[in-house]
């Protein structure tokens, strides 16, 4: 993923039996790797380009954890839940956070950290089909997501932070 001001690259690493986070200066070249301790997975740059979040395996389920952008600071746990969560997406003010969750009893559902609110997360779809891969909108008033609600995967969009129906955009898959 690029960084918000696009000088540099996030990258993952697949290595067995961790996969590790660097980022890439594309300006000066430089490579720097930023996890050392624990299995990572979806990435994501906070808004100011400072942080990374990522998901981290601590063997049972995945917590999201923050850490530098340069490696300097050791990752901190951010969300401890008794599910996978996976960071997807913040909204361009960088007060919320959209996370794609597994492991539920319904399949997989989407939910929000609202930094205004308070510090946990709350489900945004929870239903008994499968919802996925959540992306706010650059007005931060919608967030797509696929769901397979139709047999298959499709892309949809619903408004955020609601009431309002959803709205498929995809019509072959997605």
């Amino acid at each position: 993923r690029f960084s918000p001001d696009g000088n540099r690259l996030l990258l993952r690493r697949i290595l067995t039996p961790n996969c590790e986070l660097w980022t890439k200066d594309l300006v000066r070249g430089t490579t720097t790797r930023i996890t050392f301790d624990h299995d990572t997975h979806d990435p994501l740059w906070d808004a100011s380009g400072e942080n990374v979040l990522y998901a981290g395996d601590d063997g049972a389920r995945r917590s999201v954890f923050r850490t530098s952008a340069d490696g300097s600071d050791a990752p901190v746990v951010v969300i401890d839940a008794d599910v996978s969560v996976f960071p997807a997406s913040w909204s361009a003010d960088g007060r919320r956070l959209a996370l794609g969750v597994a492991n539920q009893p319904s399949g997989d559902d989407v939910w929000v950290l609202d930094l205004d609110i308070g510090p946990e997360p709350t489900p945004f779809l929870d239903s008994r089909f499968g919802e996925r891969n959540p992306s706010f909108s650059p007005d931060g008033r919608w967030i797509a997501y696929a769901s397979d609600e139709s047999g298959h995967w499709e892309v949809f969009v619903r408004p955020y932070p609601g009431p309002g129906g959803r709205t498929q955009v995809s019509t072959d898959g997605g």
